[in-house]
């Protein structure tokens, strides 16, 4: 599996983040959709719909319907799947699926659909189709920030726009605090002047070590 962390300062990257994950998504693929209310689960999953090509109206947080179904004109295929998003929270247990038709569910997931799933544990161990699904935990960091906790299985990384799920985060310059984007031609720094302001620190050993050095940092590693 694949761990990396997105952050969001804002609902418009939250939903670029979507977008980029709806993207991935094939038939078959199971994400576990996890965060407090008002985390940005349901502008997530709207923009995961929207870059598959679904229909985004329709598309809000399920707890009061349990399954909804996202589907496209003449169905879905492997490559561009429809999308179930469940919200298991009123489940009892693992028996009440069988009165949503989960049989159903899991028979689409083997063909043309993918699914996000909130609250999976109520669902119980043997009830998903796979047993490497995504996971995806998103976290408050202040009132607009978000951090995207992600484990995806090690298949995601051959597909097309893998990359653009997990590119470098906006960050702020260690010199002058101003926030740099990713594509910034001198990330993680503001611009060329505050780069050679981190140079010249460690030149004029304003950056010092937290220990004395020992032997064994300058002993040759062993070549196997």
């Amino acid at each position: 599996m694949i761990d990396f962390v997105r952050t969001s300062r804002s609902e418009a990257e939250t939903a670029l983040i979507g977008a980029a994950l709806g993207r991935l998504l094939r038939a078959g693929d199971v994400l576990l959709l996890d965060g407090m209310l008002g985390s940005g689960k349901t502008t997530l999953v709207r923009a995961v719909a929207a870059s598959m090509g679904l229909d985004t109206g329709a598309v809000a947080s399920p707890t009061f319907v349990v399954i909804h179904e996202y589907s496209r004109p003449g169905g879905g295929t492997p490559d561009r799947p429809e999308l179930i998003h469940v919200d298991a929270y009123r489940l009892h247990d693992a028996s009440d699926l069988d009165s949503l038709g989960w049989d159903t569910v899991l028979a689409r997931l083997g063909t043309n659909a993918a699914a996000v799933i909130e609250w999976a544990e109520r669902l119980g161990p043997n009830a998903l189709a796979t047993s490497e699904p995504a996971r995806l935990r998103i976290e408050h960091v202040d009132e607009t920030s978000r951090e995207l906790n992600f484990t995806v299985p090690d298949s995601w990384r051959s597909r097309p726009g893998f990359a653009e799920l997990v590119k470098r985060q906006a960050t702020n310059c260690p010199i002058t605090g101003a926030r740099v984007e990713p594509d910034s031609p001198t990330y993680p720094f503001a611009n060329e002047r505050a780069r050679m302001a981190d140079l010249y620190r460690w030149f004029s050993g304003s950056y010092t070590v937290s220990r004395d050095a020992m032997q064994s940092d300058f002993d040759e590693p062993e070549r196997g």
